[in-house]
């Protein structure tokens, strides 16, 4: 029972700690983690590796930003969509949640942009090719 309580409460202070970074947590207690409830225990890991990659690139941008002012998603997503568009790429993304992210298609564009030659195209499924 003792043990039972100590897991219980490193899991609840896992969660605690997500809320005290800002994480959106949503429905997930130390419970969940403990039960093995696979979906929300990957929400909370995607969640604190959003905040990680918000926070790196925040650090890696402070030139461009004021002191302080920390990157937001629509900072990346503007500048995805300009080097998309610098690259002659004729895709773009909204927001995270975009649908055409499923395809993978911006991501491959993209690095195909960042990195030419890099991708090979013939492998690549377009168009009515992928749902």
């Amino acid at each position: 029972a003792k043990r039972f309580q100590e897991v219980l409460g490193n899991c609840n202070y896992a969660v605690e700690l997500g809320r005290k970074l800002n994480i959106v947590l949503v429905g997930i207690g130390g419970s969940d983690i403990m039960e093995g409830n696979t979906t929300l225990t990957l929400a909370l890991v995607w969640q604190l590796m959003r905040a990680y990659t918000l926070s790196l690139l925040s650090q890696l941008n402070r030139e461009n930003c004021e002191a302080g002012t920390p990157l937001v998603e629509s900072q990346i997503i503007s500048w995805a969509n300009s080097k998309l568009e610098e690259g002659g790429k004729n895709i773009s993304i909204k927001n995270f949640q975009d649908k055409t992210n499923k395809t993978a298609l911006p991501i491959i564009h993209l690095i195909d942009v960042l990195k030419p030659g890099v991708i090979n195209f013939s492998i690549v499924k377009q168009g009515d090719k992928i749902s």
